[in-house]
């Protein structure tokens, strides 16, 4: 199996949006923060590989509407099954 790790700068617009009394209403803003996280992968046949993930990103707080100070911070688990093109790497010396 591989033990891999991971991290960098990641991006995420939020929009809030609604109505009030009938009248609509929405702003978005651009949200800049860091992320990291690691996960495993393993070869189960020759081409193919199964891995877990896990990342946390964190996004740096915005103003909304002239007022609210919104920030955010997510936990993701990714799963996923690869088919790898070609078949195995398999050094030759």
């Amino acid at each position: 199996g591989l033990l891999y790790a991971k991290g960098g700068w990641a991006f995420a617009n939020n929009k809030i949006s609604g109505n009030i009394l009938a009248v609509p209403f929405s702003e978005s803003n651009l949200h800049s923060g860091w992320t990291i996280g690691g996960g495993l992968e393993y070869m189960f046949a020759p081409a193919w590989s199964a891995k877990v993930e896990y990342m946390y990103a964190d996004f740096e707080n915005r103003t909304y509407f002239n007022v609210l100070q919104l920030g955010t911070s997510l936990h993701t688990i990714k799963g996923g099954i690869n088919y790898h093109f070609g078949g195995p790497v398999v050094a030759k010396y």
